[in-house]
């Protein structure tokens, strides 16, 4: 039998153009080896009308030195284009926009500071006292304190301090509003050794006036203390109170070891905050709540109910101290996350569990893992299905002779621009499943593989935009194993090419 090739390639070329485009190219992979270090933090700066996005990792090294280096889209980030010391008092930094362009902050226990990273020059630009007094000695964390309160495209401050918040607002000139405490004392515990440990209590920022603007929010004994935003992005100096006519016990599942520690949970239910957000798209703050009823160590149950919020005669939001949609699953559901998943305006719910037996205990002990499900709940016309739309299985891993602990990361993004959300699974050490988003059954169940080196840890992937094309990229950061003492940090970015922008090379 005679082939001809020219028929062969136009018959591959006609199958290639039958097939559907997300089939192809979600990501470009790059790594960039960034070196030895006890730690290191990464952040990304968007330039100035480019959409292209730079590279600012900070480094511990292992006899204390500290430094930041800048890496470029422009050399494809393999290497720095500049390095320069970091100052010993600074013990947080982070990025965002400021005036028309994203900086680095560096914050010490009194200060914070804008630094050029091209020049060194360091501009302050807010004086204050918060929680975080002392630098770590082995790492420089990124705590997101500079974000935009009031919706106008300029990141404001809000640093959480021993009596409350601090607010302050940048102004079209450049400067900050003159800083404005919210009082709200943060929670207090002891460590093993007596030292003192802080938590900052729970902002929501929320509309709880309907007028459309984000005020400041936190819940204390049933009532919500809101401070209004006002007409020129500020904040009302004294409080509102609102009495909940929703009943729960606590704002919030980092809440429940703090203050419940020492309280018997063989026969308990306790109800938490999980949300205030406009879940169904009607302009009006809903509540959500999370409840886990406890007969034992093995036996639990989580309920999440959906409480809608309406107009109330004094002005202020109400919410209907009746669910509209409750979900119910057994085991624990130790987290929750809600995203509009499709683009309809109404939110969607993700919830991971995990069921709790002695069956499963063992099992778990045997192979050293640990299964646990995604479920996808789809807000339809306003209300929440009791069962998951859509459940994938994942599994965590675990080492009994190091200690370590192996959870998958889990994100859902627009990885292909098609205004639909997609499924990121991480697949072992070396891969990531993307399940493309589907108008109708949420995601496909085939999913594309995309090969690149994986964390052990979920907190080190992050989403950002880097490439100019307006769609999410994802950075994965990869420190060296535990046993390579010796080891370099590596960073792995997927960078979308769906949007038919030129990279560099």
């Amino acid at each position: 039998m005679v082939i001809n090739l020219n028929k062969l390639t136009g018959l591959f070329s006609v199958l290639l153009a039958l097939l559907p485009t997300s089939v192809f190219g979600f990501y470009d992979v790059v790594e960039v080896v960034s070196g030895k270090a006890m730690s290191q933090t990464v952040l990304s700066m968007q330039r100035q009308g480019s959409g292209m996005a730079d590279l600012a990792v900070i480094s511990v090294a292992k006899d204390g030195s500290r430094k930041i280096e800048l890496y470029v889209a422009d050399s494809n980030y393999q290497t720095p284009k500049i390095e320069r010391p970091l100052a010993d008092d600074v013990i947080f930094v982070d990025s965002g926009k400021y005036g028309n362009e994203e900086v680095l902050l560096l914050f010490s226990a009194r200060q914070a500071r804008i630094i050029n990273i091209n020049t060194g020059f360091e501009l302050p630009v807010i004086e204050f006292s918060s929680i975080y007094n002392s630098p770590l000695y082995d790492s420089v964390p990124q705590i997101n304190v500079f974000k935009d309160l009031n919706n106008d495209g300029l990141d404001d401050f809000l640093i959480p301090t021993f009596e409350g918040y601090l607010v302050s607002v940048q102004l079209d000139s450049g400067d900050f509003s003159k800083p404005q405490l919210i009082p709200a004392p943060p929670l207090m515990d002891m460590s093993y050794n007596n030292h003192p440990w802080y938590q900052a209590v729970n902002l929501f920022l929320v509309d709880m006036t309907l007028d459309g603007k984000a005020d400041i929010c936190f819940w204390k004994q049933g009532d919500f203390i809101v401070y209004p935003q006002l007409d020129n992005g500020s904040f009302q100096t004294s409080a509102v109170t609102l009495t909940s006519e929703v009943a729960f016990d606590l704002d919030g599942i980092d809440g429940i070891s703090v203050r419940m520690q020492d309280e018997d949970q063989s026969d308990r239910l306790t109800t938490v905050l999980h949300e205030l957000r406009d879940l169904n798209g009607d302009g009006i703050t809903d509540i959500l709540t999370q409840s886990i009823r406890s007969k034992g160590v093995f036996n639990k149950k989580t309920t999440v109910a959906f409480h809608r919020g309406f107009a109330g005669d004094n002005g202020f939001v109400r919410f209907d101290p009746m669910a509209s949609s409750v979900i119910q699953s057994k085991g624990f559901q130790y987290e929750m996350r809600s995203r509009d998943l499709n683009s309809n305006g109404e939110v969607d719910i993700l919830i991971s569990s995990v069921e709790i037996g002695v069956t499963k205990i063992i099992g778990a002990l045997l192979t050293n893992s640990v299964k646990i499900d995604l479920g996808f709940y789809e807000m339809k016309q306003g209300a929440y299905p009791k069962t998951a739309d859509h459940v994938r299985e994942i599994t965590a891993k675990f080492s009994l002779s190091t200690g370590e602990f192996w959870y998958p990361f889990v994100h859902v993004v627009d990885a292909n621009g098609d205004g639909l959300d997609d499924l990121l699974v991480q697949e072992g050490d070396d891969q990531v499943l993307v399940f493309v988003g589907d108008s109708d059954k949420l995601f496909d169940k085939k999913p594309i593989k995309i090969s690149a080196p994986m964390p052990k840890d979920p907190d080190l992937v992050s989403i950002n935009m880097l490439n100019g094309d307006s769609i999410e990229d994802v950075v994965l950061k990869i420190p060296p194993d535990i046993s390579d003492s010796d080891g370099s940090h590596r960073i792995i970015l997927l960078l979308s090419n769906r949007g038919g922008v030129l990279r560099p090379n």
